[in-house]
């Protein structure tokens, strides 16, 4: 049994396949409640604007094979996108893992999209984008596009749309799950879960050859009547849906600035945007 679930996922692991991914983090700078305000008036490149964000998108190729600039649709190129009613003020790259991948960025006339060019980036290469825009999310932002013997784009951390505000059940399972996330980087976690899930692999076969009650006595006593076979697999379940959860909000190695604080002091991103009374 073990050898089969290990060739399995050696055989994922070499599997080259081409993945684009991308995660966005965004923050508020002006809300519309500012024009309660009198005698102030906010304009960014001379354009008076109620509300402004700034988004951090990172791109990057999560798959084991090189996503080359030939493998993007000429009538579908990879672009950033937002919502109908809200429009793109600025794109500037923050960050570029290899020089050589030379992306580019270009905001459209309508201020709808942002196309993005490059020439080409291997596994977990790729670039981070700061996006000024007049959303209120990061839900307001989506990156499309179509790309050869790639099914989708995926995101990072998707959510729902939903306005309603977290309750502090869901503001505490997502504290935990960065904790964990910072521990699924770290080596220790890979062999503890290869260790972890070989033993539980060696007591799910050993439970076949010995009595059900033998081995939950180990645990319960005598008298209980819980499958040792059952227990076993649901814990492995359970480990393993924690360790996709968590994994499923990790960026690679070396994009740190991705989670660094907005706007920056050293910065002069914010040069265009005019406070008047």
């Amino acid at each position: 049994m073990i050898s089969i679930i290990l060739c399995i996922y050696f055989y994922i692991k070499a599997k080259k396949v081409k993945q684009p991914t991308y995660a966005v983090r965004t923050i508020r700078l002006i809300e519309p409640k500012i024009k309660n305000i009198g005698n102030i008036n906010i304009s960014y490149l001379e354009n008076k604007i109620e509300n402004l964000s700034v988004s951090k998108i990172a791109l990057w190729n999560s798959g084991r094979d090189t996503i080359d600039y030939t493998d993007v649709a000429k009538n579908d190129n990879l672009k950033i996108i937002i919502d109908s009613q809200y429009r793109i003020l600025d794109c500037s790259i923050l960050f570029q893992k290899n020089k050589a991948n030379s992306f580019t960025v270009e905001i459209s006339n309508d201020g709808k999209a942002v196309a993005i060019n490059f020439d080409y980036f291997d596994c977990n290469e790729g670039v981070i984008l700061q996006v000024f825009h007049t959303g209120n999310s990061s839900n307001n932002i989506s990156l499309i596009g179509r790309i050869k013997s790639v099914n989708r784009i995926k995101r990072k951390g998707e959510q729902k749309r939903n306005n309603s505000k977290p309750s502090f059940i869901n503001k505490a399972s997502i504290a935990i799950i960065k904790i964990a996330a910072k521990f699924v980087r770290t080596r220790l976690y890979r062999y503890t879960a290869i260790v972890f899930f070989i033993y539980l692999c060696l007591l799910f076969c050993y439970s076949f050859f010995v009595d059900a009650e033998t081995i939950t006595s180990l645990f319960y006593g005598n008298n209980s009547k819980f499958s040792m076979q059952f227990l076993l697999l649901l814990l492995a379940i359970s480990y393993f849906y924690i360790a996709y959860i968590t994994s499923n909000n990790n960026i690679p190695k070396g994009f740190d600035i991705f989670n660094e604080e907005f706007l920056s002091e050293d910065k002069e991103d914010n040069k265009d945007i005019k406070v008047c009374e």
